[in-house]
């Protein structure tokens, strides 16, 4: 077909993005449009992005990402994405070298932040390390109650062994 770049490609509502991958070699856009996370795999520059193919043909992945993604951050290691869901108050868990949502038993693993009256509207990636096995931290403020949550991400296959809240 045409030589169109990959940059050319146009997202009704890109909100977030994040660099992860334990090679740091994917570039993750947030899509609140249609509520996905879709993925692309760095060159030298942005020119030579290149979209992830999903399992169907001609069409970029489009990791789920609830009914209202509102932000994305990166672990510290690249290992995980986090996607702040606003509408439902919780935290969704990405592994960024499968390129799929951390599933428990087929449901996505998901962490509920806050009470009713304080609901999280941001994130923001640690650049500082933690203990193996964790991943790394992200800080979620919590509007209407004062305070920023502090989240580990260890990335195993239930809420209790993904995400924990330390403060």
């Amino acid at each position: 077909q045409g030589s169109e770049s990959q940059t050319d490609i146009m997202f009704e509502v890109p909100i977030g993005l994040a660099i992860a991958g334990s090679n740091n070699d994917f570039l993750f856009v947030l899509n609140a449009a249609d509520g996905t996370l879709q993925v692309g795999a760095l060159g030298d520059s942005l020119s030579e992005l290149a979209f992830v193919p999903s399992p169907a043909f001609y069409f970029p992945l489009s990791i789920p990402a609830g009914p209202v993604p509102e932000e994305v951050a990166a672990t510290a290691d690249g290992r995980y994405v986090t996607i702040l869901n606003w509408a439902t108050g919780t935290l969704y868990l990405v592994d960024a070298d499968a390129l799929s949502i951390v599933e428990s038993d087929g449901v996505p693993v998901e962490l509920l932040l806050g009470a009713p009256e304080a609901r999280p509207i941001a994130v923001l990636a640690s650049p500082l390390a933690c203990e193996a096995p964790c991943s790394g931290r992200v800080f979620v403020s919590l509007n209407g109650s004062g305070q920023v949550a502090e989240v580990e991400v260890v990335g195993g296959e239930t809420v209790e062994s993904a995400m924990r809240v330390t403060r």
